[in-house]
């Protein structure tokens, strides 16, 4: 999980939205609600605008939650 969700646009085969719903428990675990709520809308396929909209936020701090989550799969860190 760590780099699929970084990977799913190169052809990973995992659908991404278990990528997204696997990063809502990773949040929630770690007591972020804001950041697992921009995931699971994701998941549910909701676009950022859509998703800032829902939440009351901007829509840069959507994309902030994941672009963050992204760079830590990536790096292999896992967790923020």
């Amino acid at each position: 999980m760590e780099t699929a969700l970084a990977m799913q646009t190169e052809a990973f085969p995992i659908p991404s939205i278990y990528l997204h719903l696997a990063a809502v428990m990773d949040y929630m675990s770690l007591k972020q609600p804001d950041e697992a709520r921009a995931h699971l809308l994701a998941a549910r396929g909701r676009t950022n605008q859509e998703a800032a909209d829902h939440m009351g936020i901007a829509l840069n701090t959507v994309k902030e939650y994941i672009s963050i989550t992204m760079k830590n799969r990536t790096s292999g860190s896992g967790r923020t």
